[in-house]
């Protein structure tokens, strides 16, 4: 199925997916919470590697309305959002290891790892309503739980990122090698 699913074209429908998600829903949910704030606020699966202190006054800030505006994005565009910035850069990753690197290659199974990113994001969407819906009861555990998803979800899309970059410059080597020879 998923070998189906590995083409250009798919890889421009999940992008164009995307784009609403980082143009208007995800801004949109921040401007809602530092509307019912009153002040310029984090949203929690922003923060990276915090504390519980620092995740509890961030909570704080959002006022009753504002916790309950950001567990329902949680719980709805962030359980999406996911499956489709991991399918994408996942399938980038394929696309561009199966002609930069040979088929036995270990890079080729790099590729998994956007879904590890994802399975991290729903980890951290998790600690995030926990934490955010019986408030003021406070969950160290659960707060240090979710930092520790948010910070590898946030390092696993930034190698992501980086595998991407690696494997198009070992394609452009490879291509002037080739023409060289």
């Amino acid at each position: 199925m998923l070998a189906k699913l590995t083409n250009w074209k798919t890889v421009i429908v999940l992008a164009v997916l995307i784009l609403p998600f980082n143009v208007f829903i995800f801004p949109a949910r921040s401007a809602k919470l530092r509307e019912l704030a009153g002040k310029n606020v984090p949203t929690v699966d922003s923060m990276f590697a915090h504390t519980p202190a620092q995740v509890y006054a961030v909570i704080s800030d959002y006022g009753e309305q504002g916790r309950q505006h950001h567990a329902l994005t949680e719980l709805t565009a962030d359980l999406l959002y996911p499956i489709l910035y991991s399918l994408l850069l996942g399938l980038l990753v394929t696309l561009i290891f199966r002609r930069a690197f040979a088929s036995i290659s270990f890079m080729q199974k790099l590729w998994l790892l956007p879904f590890v990113a994802a399975v991290t994001d729903y980890g951290e969407n998790a600690t995030v309503v926990t934490l955010l819906l019986p408030y003021p009861q406070k969950l160290t555990g659960v707060a240090w739980a979710g930092s520790l998803f948010t910070t590898a979800k946030w390092v696993l899309v930034g190698v992501s990122f980086i595998l991407i970059v690696v494997g198009l410059i070992a394609l452009l080597i490879k291509r002037v090698t080739l023409e060289k020879e």
